[in-house]
């Protein structure tokens, strides 16, 4: 779709858009002139966003702080315009309009009959009312929006409709509340008809909304210093609960210092373990000490009497004195061998024991006991002392070996209270992490409470205004005026998009994708004299652009080479037997002699056209006619007086509900064709409309070109698609369409 076409459309449609454009803005304009006078006053508040304890203007991500200064700003916005805050306004415009005490002696600002002549306001109990005054003075004090009562809810909310108070009407007509360009200001606009109720609703909003705002910020930091008390309370309960834990453990498990507990019991055993391996050492050197002396003796013994040494071992002093060295040893065992007492203890009796033994053996033995008996003697002694150091290092050994069993059993208890004491330890270290962070967030919180000061305020205060607002009568019925041509303009273009008719050649071109012979404009046909029009230079420039459209038509078939052409359509009524009359015509003007041929057996409107009581020049025709036993379908005849052509002749048919091919059948139709081609220099062919009907498609075979009209108030379907597309596949054959009856402001 070009833009010619477009203008064109533009330019046939003008009377129309100039004509709407003008009654909008009439209408707008008379509209306006009706309304009644406003009133507009406005008053300014200060945020606190991006100055005071607001943003940092100087951060570092410029474009973040951007949005999030937007964000802060329509969210403040937001909750400015929402229910709550405007519902005190309401409850305040009610209580003005209606208490009557000698506080409030002001005239209502409005009457619930300005909006609904037929609301009675005495049909509601006068002191319903009052109560409902009330009520919602109390509200306001407490800054609650709602009313429990659901009586006096129902009343205002019919109330407050009926005087326009409610929340839709204030922010739909009334209230305006946006920021002012980019800077920290918020400025909020109320326009009525009341000068005084403009002031008193922008003044009475702001102070009702900052009473609002400031109750709920100091709610909001209560609630976050309490949550964040019962946080840290909570965590220091957790904490003091783990803590009992780990100590309670330690001190039921004898734990005072698990580290230097576990290193002494390692360095216990490992002097235990040294101890161990220097008395084992020592223990095969004394068994073959003792082996070594029990030899000696014996061999003494086989030399003198042996019952000396005996006696003394019997003596009972001896023997008292081995069992207290053996208690002793016990003792010091216990010890872990570090009772030094004990040691010098067990060290004196082994003394005095050996003394004893030597005491007795001297006194038992003779004075005159040879250096044999002092030899068995003192081997005697050795044996024993070996034995008592053979049965001290056995002894020794199993303490020993107990102890170890006993310190490792502690080693494994503390590796394990280790690894309990530590998972208690580093839970208690979160905690106190944890809890120190709270206590911290607390602090701060509570400081930044105690120091906060909430930045929103008002900066200009609503003044009662002394003009009404100017009403703008010729811009806005300019501005009307505008859009309706605008919208009317836009109207047409969519209506022309959705048009899918052949009104202009581009269209033709679009829709059928068909070469485009000529574009026949639409004329007058009543008392049409076609012989006449071609014959004078006339001054009507459709019928010139029809005379020139024929012309150029009439070259297209001359230029063909071709001299049998079918004309068609995909729809009947499509104007192609007034082409084929007119076509015929201009050829005569070249002095060619053209026969039509009427094929079109279910709408014969060309047979019609012509005079069937002349019979002239057609005797050739008609016996041509006979001579091919198509004498019960064809007749001969010249157009009638209506057009009054010459060299112009017609074989008309009777009308049939048969196709061609069942007409033609036994008949050499084609035969007929050849034998009225001497006679002829151009034969045309009419046949039924391809949508309903094959007749076109049978007839192809008799012409060289197939012609097909279409009209321009046609539109494509499906159906003509189909036609369109057997016409393509004729190849060569096929010559193109006409565009017929075109309104000729659409040549374009």
């Amino acid at each position: 779709m070009d833009l010619q076409y477009l203008l064109n459309i533009l330019s046939r449609r003008k009377w129309l858009i100039l004509t709407v454009m003008i009654i909008a803005a009439i209408a707008t304009y008379l509209f306006v002139d009706r309304l009644p006078p406003t009133y507009k006053s406005n008053a300014q508040l200060s945020t606190g966003i991006i100055d005071f304890k607001g943003m940092d203007v100087a951060d570092d991500n410029p474009f973040l702080q951007k949005f999030t200064v937007e964000i802060s700003f329509g969210n403040l916005i937001e909750f400015m315009k929402s229910q709550r805050n405007l519902q005190l306004l309401s409850y305040q415009l009610l209580i003005h309009d209606l208490a009557r005490d000698s506080v409030n002696q002001e005239l209502p600002f409005r009457s619930p009959t300005d909006f609904n002549e037929e609301f009675d306001i005495n049909v509601y109990d006068p002191d319903d009312i009052k109560l409902l005054v009330e009520t919602m003075r109390k509200n306001v004090a407490e800054l609650k929006n709602t009313i429990s009562d659901k009586k006096l809810e129902r009343l205002f909310t019919e109330l407050s409709k009926a005087y326009g108070y409610d929340h839709e009407n204030l922010m739909k007509y009334h209230l305006s509340i946006e920021r002012k360009n980019e800077t920290d200001f918020i400025k909020i606009e109320f326009e009525s008809e009341n000068p005084k109720y403009s002031a008193f609703a922008v003044n009475t909003y702001c102070n009702e909304f900052l009473r609002n705002y400031s109750h709920l910020q100091q709610k909001d930091d209560n609630s976050n210093v309490s949550y964040f008390r019962e946080r840290v309370g909570k965590k220091k309960a957790e904490l003091d609960n783990i803590r009992a834990e780990l100590d309670g453990y330690r001190m039921n498990n004898g734990i005072v210092d698990l580290e230097g507990q576990r290193q002494a019991i390692v360095s216990q055993i490992t002097q235990l373990e040294q101890s161990r391996e220097t008395t084992s050492a020592k223990i095969p050197g004394l068994k073959s000490a003792i082996n070594r002396l029990a030899r000696y003796i014996k061999d003494i013994d086989q030399k003198s009497e042996g019952n000396k040494t005996e006696n003394v071992l019997a003596n009972q002093a001896v023997q008292n004195m081995k069992a207290e060295i053996e208690k002793l040893r016990v003792k010091y065992a216990a010890t872990n061998y570090s009772d030094k007492k004990l040691a010098k203890n067990i060290d004196l009796y082994q003394k005095n024991l050996a003394t004893q033994i030597k005491r007795l053996a001297k006194l038992e033995s003779a004075a005159d006991e040879d250096e044999l008996d002092k030899s068995e003697d003192k081997l005697i002694e050795q044996r024993i002392d070996k034995e008592l150091e053979l049965k001290d290092a056995e002894e020794s050994l199993l303490s020993i070996d107990a102890e170890l069993i006993r310190l490792r059993k502690n080693k494994l208890g503390l590796v394990s209270s280790d690894t309990y004491v530590q998972g208690l330890a580093q839970k208690v270290e979160l905690l106190e992490k944890e809890y120190l962070q709270l206590t911290s967030k607390e602090s701060d919180i509570t400081i930044e409470m105690e120091n906060s000061s909430y930045p929103v305020k008002i900066i200009t205060s609503a003044q009662v205004p002394e003009k009404p607002e100017p009403d703008h009568q010729v811009i806005l019925s300019a501005f009307a005026g505008m859009v309706s041509g605008t919208m009317c303009v836009v109207a047409i273009f969519f209506l022309t998009f959705l048009d899918v008719s052949l009104n202009t050649p581009h269209q033709f071109q679009k829709f059928t994708e068909v070469e485009l012979l000529t574009s026949i404009n639409k004329i007058k046909t009543k008392d049409l004299d076609i012989k006449q029009l071609f014959n004078t230079n006339g001054k009507d420039p459709k019928l010139e652009n029809f005379k020139e459209s024929m012309r150029n038509l009439r070259y297209q078939v001359e230029s063909s080479g071709a001299n049998k052409f079918l004309f068609t359509s995909t729809k009947a009524q499509e104007g192609k037997t007034f082409i084929i009359v007119n076509l015929a015509h201009v050829l005569t003007l070249k002095n060619k002699k053209v026969l039509l041929i009427d094929t079109n057996f279910k709408n014969n409107t060309l047979t019609e056209m012509s005079n069937k009581d002349r019979a002239e020049n057609l005797l050739n025709n008609s016996k041509l006619i006979g001579e091919n036993d198509l004498d019960s379908e064809f007749v001969s005849s010249t157009i009638n007086a209506k057009f009054n052509l010459e060299n112009v002749d017609i074989i008309g048919n009777r009308g049939s509900h048969q196709s061609p091919s069942e007409v033609f059948a036994g008949k050499d139709f084609k035969n007929f064709i050849k034998k009225l081609e001497s006679s002829y220099d151009y034969i045309f062919f009419e046949a039924a409309c391809l949508n309903k009907y094959s007749d076109a498609k049978e007839l192809t075979e008799y012409a060289d070109k197939v012609i097909t009209v279409f009209a321009s108030e046609s539109e494509i379907r499906q159906m003509d698609r189909n036609s369109i597309a057997y016409l393509k596949s004729l190849g060569n054959k096929f010559m193109g369409g006409v565009l017929n009856r075109l309104d000729l402001k659409n040549l374009v």
